[in-house]
């Protein structure tokens, strides 16, 4: 039964992450551009609730940067952006837990 209970634990804490409190900065460098100008913007998280999003002008800039090994560990995710508006994701990345943080940030 404890170990039914471990597994039980284990898996809604695994399928379920929850946002939080959040801000959200603007990165510069890392081959960026104004957010107007984006195709792309991935939001990071880098600690709790401390979000930071990078602007990509090419589609191909924002997938060499999220597939980067320096990202590798990093919680991200990749969003279409049009005209300065963040409008849909297109794929996620690093540690699950900080995912529905980055969402609540991207759409703020």
């Amino acid at each position: 039964q404890v170990a039914n209970a471990v597994n039980t634990v284990s898996a809604v804490t695994s399928s379920q992450s929850f946002a939080m409190g959040y801000s959200l900065t603007c990165q510069d460098g890392f081959g960026t551009c104004t957010l107007e100008a984006a195709v792309a913007v991935i939001v990071t998280e880098h600690g709790p609730g401390r979000c930071v999003y990078y602007p990509y002008a090419r589609q191909a800039d924002a997938d060499a940067y999220f597939d980067s090994r320096s990202w590798m560990f990093v919680s991200r995710i990749m969003f279409r952006s049009c005209n300065g508006v963040i409008e849909e994701e297109i794929r996620a990345g690093g540690f699950p837990l900080a995912h529905n943080t980055i969402r609540s940030a991207a759409s703020s």
